[in-house]
């Protein structure tokens, strides 16, 4: 079953893979089938820990540590890595379609161009900075299409849209984006939300990460305080706490530049097909609403989380106070996003 390739999520951004960054690295990523024979051959002690039939993800070490090839910041399979590590920043998700979007946790990636999304302002053609990852995403595609991927993640999402339709409440992805584009400003917050204390501490290989250019990779998980930084070693564990800051309860301001970078952002989150798949996989669980209604709630928290974590990591680098910046948005946007990418969603994020 073929299904359209969709980058406009692509276009108009900049990239730069930076050296001795390694973030993406600290993960489990997924080896295809005809990928682990590659991987096996380069190294037989290689921890591949099956999933389904044929497919398997490459071990972690411990305690949030990095891959298991990854050694002082150098990659010990790059020749051989799976399509899931080479299309980085790159992420696919299908549904309907196939989507590509942009990890922008990534620091390699500018995210400047956010400020223009929605405003009319030509975005241009898929940059070349991303030839090598988009070969890599149609060779994943390429092996969904052939184990019948695909045709699941289409038909799982036709059956939730029968299944919400017999409820009343279903809205197509469009038809949400059409509600709500024009609402967004509403959800830049003044006031943040109240958040509840963690009911127990997360396990370190869960924590949301970013890369830091003094500080390097950082992790961060909420605190009884507020919320707790630390750094990981690539061996796994805890290299230094690097301490625990109180959660704001107010916004101390935009200016114009990173409002308008806030918007875009929001836009661009709403753009993706995983975020209204996300409320989707809700909507199977909860009480029903509108997707729209979902939707609306979860960007309005995903601003409070990127104003909320700009204000803290200025904290933990900086005495600066007043108005947030862009550099500072920018700091937000990139500790939030990877977090939000991997909720689960009713379709198949490759």
């Amino acid at each position: 079953m073929a299904l359209p390739t969709d980058y406009q999520l692509v276009t108009g951004f900049r990239y730069r893979c930076l050296p001795s960054c390694g973030l993406c690295c600290y993960t489990t990523p997924a080896v295809a089938p005809g990928e682990r024979d590659r991987l096996i051959r380069l190294d037989p002690a290689a921890p591949l820990l099956e999933t389904t039939v044929g497919w398997a993800k490459i071990a972690s070490r411990p305690e949030g540590g990095a891959c298991y090839f990854l050694h002082e910041e150098r990659c010990g399979c790059h020749a051989a890595r799976p399509a899931t590590c080479g299309e980085f920043p790159l992420t696919v998700h299908v549904g309907e379609r196939v989507q590509v979007s942009i990890v922008l946790t990534c620091p390699g990636v500018d995210l400047t161009p956010l400020m223009g999304r929605g405003t009319g302002v030509p975005l241009g053609p898929v940059s070349s900075d991303f030839r090598s990852e988009m070969k890599f995403v149609e060779r994943e595609v390429e092996q969904a299409q052939a184990t019948g991927d695909l045709r699941w993640a289409s038909q799982r999402r036709r059956s939730v849209e029968r299944r919400l339709g017999r409820d009343g409440i279903w809205q197509s992805e469009e038809e949400v984006r059409a509600r709500l584009r024009g609402t967004l400003a509403e959800m830049v917050p003044e006031e943040l939300l109240h958040e509840e204390p963690p009911p127990e501490e997360e396990p370190l290989e869960s924590l949301p990460m970013f890369q830091d250019p003094a500080l390097g990779r950082v992790a961060w998980r909420p605190h009884t305080g507020g919320v707790e930084f630390l750094s990981l070693r690539e061996s796994g564990g805890i290299a230094r706490h690097l301490g625990v800051f109180a959660s704001p309860t107010r916004s101390p301001g935009l200016d114009a530049p990173s409002r308008s970078l806030l918007l875009g952002y929001l836009r661009y989150v709403l753009e993706r097909d995983a975020t209204i798949g996300a409320a989707y996989d809700h909507l199977l669980e909860a009480d029903p609403a509108l997707p729209e209604e979902v939707v609306a709630e979860d960007l309005t928290l995903i601003a409070n989380q990127v104003v909320r974590l700009a204000v803290l990591r200025r904290a933990l680098t900086s005495d600066r106070r007043g108005e947030l910046s862009v550099n500072d948005l920018v700091n937000g946007i990139r500790a939030t996003d990877m977090d939000i990418l991997d909720r689960p969603t009713v379709g198949l994020r490759l």
